[in-house]
């Protein structure tokens, strides 16, 4: 006999089941930021915060590693967090990655912030194009300004979040830097995760404020989903950084200046065009100083000038001097903390100038060689009359398989060897000779 099932059991029974079926299909969305934040950065996190509301995820999950990047993407982006109604984790990682400089400012207006072991955070002070204290560069007015808009900014979002306000203000007005374990000793972070499972069963239960309400997530076993990017975003953000845009710089420059000295390679101009154009689709999201590019720009014309016009070499200096002004003031410092690493800057120069002197060398050597073709390059040849001819009576002589007409103002003969003195058009000056 089959026990009968009382309505409360079967409606307990059922009410398990759908707990259980709601929290196995909970889902996170996950995006990687691994680089430096620009305005793609930005059309990215839009994308995926829409994502994460169409497909009701618990929350969206930002994996972190950046040096920086423009102030005004990082100030857009930092308006997002505060006014969305999807919960946000930045989760600074893996091991061995850093949140710095705008990174910092993105990692604490978070809802919820975590680090992995072997991390760090900070060192958001601002600095010039070339990476000195704007103090040095622009005076204590224009440092002051500049140091008290963003620590206004950075004491607004440690507020906005309950952060540790005092280290805020350090980072920025100090460079201050610190691991993930004085991070979360000092309140800067929420939580050290040693994986993405561990960070999000930890936070699971915690209660977050969103634009609309407070919420409790909902994240233990919860699917992790991607993003998935387009190719053409993939590329832009690979782009986007002041190494990378640096070197297309580099290569379009030298595949221009080679082709231009050597006409007729097609491959250096080929390969200057392409870094063109991929440099213009990284100039879309990472801004350039036109005043860094300008000077690049004139410090390859300077080196191409100096195979052509005798210098003595100062044309080719004055080159490399502009290039790497030109490199070290690349970014507007007005728009960003991002700058070309100095020991890149240092190795391209040197390889530059090695470039242009070798290919200065083999020119100067092709210049200095006497012309042996047409006209000109009969001056001093050795030729035999074949014509008999002297003082207002021309004549004919045969010199490297031609013959020419000839004049002198001495008696010549056939068979006779002479010098050609001069070219006059097509007529030819010549002497006797005895060789």
């Amino acid at each position: 006999m089959i026990p009968r099932l009382r309505w409360p059991a079967l409606l307990s029974l059922f009410g398990t089941l759908a707990v259980a079926s709601i929290a196995s299909a909970q889902t996170v969305v996950e995006l990687k930021l691994d680089g430096t934040i620009h305005t793609g950065t930005v059309s990215v996190l839009e994308r995926a915060l829409s994502e994460a509301k169409e497909t009701k995820a618990e929350a969206l999950l930002i994996e972190m590693d950046t040096p920086g990047g423009l102030l005004d993407a990082t100030r857009d982006i930092v308006k997002l967090f505060l006014n969305t109604n999807v919960p946000i984790i930045v989760y600074v990682a893996p091991s061995g990655s850093h949140a710095g400089s705008a990174g910092t400012f993105i990692t604490m207006a978070a809802h919820i912030a975590a680090m992995a072991p072997g991390t760090n955070i900070g060192a958001a002070h601002p600095i010039s194009a070339t990476g000195d204290d704007p103090e040095k560069s622009g005076g204590k007015h224009l440092a002051r300004k500049v140091e008290e808009d963003t620590r206004a900014f950075i004491e607004t979002i440690a507020k906005q979040r309950n952060r540790n306000v005092e280290w805020a203000k350090k980072a920025v007005l100090e460079s201050s830097a610190i691991d993930e374990t004085e991070a979360l000793k000092l309140k800067v972070i929420d939580l050290i995760a040693k994986n993405k499972e561990d960070l999000l069963k930890q936070i699971d239960g915690r209660k977050v404020t969103l634009a609309e309400g407070t919420h409790t997530l909902k994240t233990n076993g919860a699917k992790i989903v991607p993003l998935n990017l387009d190719f053409y975003t993939k590329l832009k953000n690979w782009l986007a950084n002041p190494t990378i845009m640096f070197l297309l710089i580099l290569i379009a420059g030298m595949g221009l200046y080679i082709e231009m000295s050597h006409p007729g390679l097609i491959l250096p101009a080929v390969t200057g065009g392409i870094a063109i154009l991929l440099l213009m689709i990284a100039t879309s999201v990472l801004p350039l100083s036109v005043l860094g590019v300008g000077l690049v720009i004139l410090g390859f014309v300077l080196l191409l000038l100096e195979l052509y016009v005798t210098s003595f070499g100062l044309l080719a200096v004055g080159g490399i001097i502009s290039f790497v002004i030109g490199a070290v003031l690349l970014f507007d410092p007005a728009q960003t903390d991002l700058r070309v690493p100095r020991s890149i800057i240092v190795s391209a120069s040197l390889a530059i100038g090695t470039i242009a002197l070798l290919i200065g060398i083999a020119l100067r050597g092709t210049f200095a060689s006497r012309q042996t073709a047409g006209a000109e390059g009969l001056t001093g040849t050795q030729a035999v009359v074949d014509q008999a001819l002297g003082p207002g009576r021309d004549g004919r002589i045969f010199v490297n398989g031609e013959y020419w007409t000839a004049t002198s103002n001495e008696e010549l003969n056939v068979g006779d060897k002479v010098e050609i003195i001069k070219t006059t058009g097509l007529l030819a000056h010549v002497k006797r000779t005895n060789a």
